[in-house]
């Protein structure tokens, strides 16, 4: 199978030529590597000059992540698509082994990864967490029941392009983390497959949307946003195509949860949620606890503390607690390494 990588590009020339370094060192050889240059004003420029004899390059004025990706899609010919942000690494067995596990009725393979620092350095936190037994069917249910499932960031994913064709072009307010949007829809559309391995490195370097070391309330604002129409669309997509769905519980998540207090703490004016309030969000984040699948007792208790936390705290020590865990060394921190312990009577990580 021809294998397309689709790498996407917006002022990281410090990272840009490890990234295609990491594609062109590919063991599987059938392969055809794209780079859109979504309008950086840094050096990236020159930095691809470098490159035009050994991969495509494309430039394009500046329209944002889901641009990029659709853009690279439309230059592309492969069966299966990986995009691939320019600040993160593929290690070079990953695209031997998804082709090696790939089967017809899959849309997507979702597989583990390292998360690095500015320079490479591994931090020890492989994510995302999931059981050894997760299967395509319970990504399913787990969808329908609770509109999410355990997922990794944009690099952790394969897609189909019969997948894509279908659910693209983007909604138009999806500009924001496009890697959601696919994700979220993927298990209505074919089966998810799931592999353990760590085959690739996602870069933390403090100017991540997922963790960056700076605290931007008016972000909540948006992903509650985002959040909110993904669900709309998933719904809908899900009775279109014959699925029934647990309504109630859709929005219910911890994730969700957990940005909601966030932005009724430390954004309250720019909380999109007119009707929603603190004991409210507390209260949908305990039942999200305590019914979300693959946790153990320790952490049920420990999310249902960090839910009591974010309401109950101060906001300087939540904005202390998060400037201090969300920076670079964000999968280091006390709370997700006690989550992770907590995990490990179900999980088992293998490299």
């Amino acid at each position: 199978m021809l294998v397309s990588i689709i790498i996407d590009n917006y002022n990281y020339a410090q990272f840009l030529p490890k990234a295609i370094d990491s594609a062109l060192a590919q063991t599987y050889s059938h392969i055809e590597i794209i780079v859109v240059d979504d309008g950086s004003t840094d050096n990236s420029k020159e930095i691809l000059e470098d490159y035009k004899e050994r991969v495509q390059v494309f430039q394009k004025p500046n329209g944002g992540q889901a641009s990029a990706f659709a853009f690279g899609l439309q230059q592309s010919r492969g069966e299966i698509i990986f995009f691939l942000d320019s600040d993160d690494v593929m290690y070079p067995e990953l695209i031997a082994r998804v082709v090696e596990a790939w089967r017809p009725a899959y849309c997507k393979i979702q597989f583990k990864l390292d998360t690095i620092d500015t320079n490479g350095r591994n931090l020890n936190m492989i994510f995302p967490h999931y059981a050894q037994d997760l299967t395509p069917a319970e990504i399913r249910r787990q969808s329908l029941k609770f509109g999410i499932y355990s997922w990794p960031v944009t690099l952790g994913n394969a897609y189909s392009r019969a997948y894509l064709q279908q659910v693209l072009p983007f909604p138009d307010m999806v500009t924001y983390s496009p890697d959601s949007y696919l994700n979220k829809m993927a298990p209505l559309y074919g089966d998810v497959g799931v592999l353990h391995a760590v085959l690739g490195g996602y870069r933390v370097h403090g100017q991540n949307h997922w963790a960056s070391d700076t605290i931007k309330v008016s972000k909540y604002s948006i992903f509650l946003k985002l959040d909110d129409l993904l669900c709309d669309i998933f719904s809908k997509a899900a009775l279109t195509r014959g699925y029934q769905i647990d309504g109630a519980r859709q929005r219910v998540n911890r994730s969700n949860l957990e940005t909601r207090l966030l932005s009724l703490r430390l954004a309250p004016k720019l909380h999109p949620l007119p009707r929603d309030n603190i004991a409210k969000a507390l209260g949908d984040g305990w039942v999200s606890a305590w019914m979300s699948p693959g946790l153990t007792f320790l952490g049920r208790v420990l999310w249902s503390l960090w839910f009591a936390g974010l309401a109950v705290l101060p906001a300087r020590i939540i904005r202390f607690l998060l400037s201090h865990g969300r920076a670079q060394h964000y999968r280091a921190s006390l709370f997700s390494r006690l989550i992770q312990w907590s995990r490990k009577s179900k999980l088992n990580t293998p490299n």
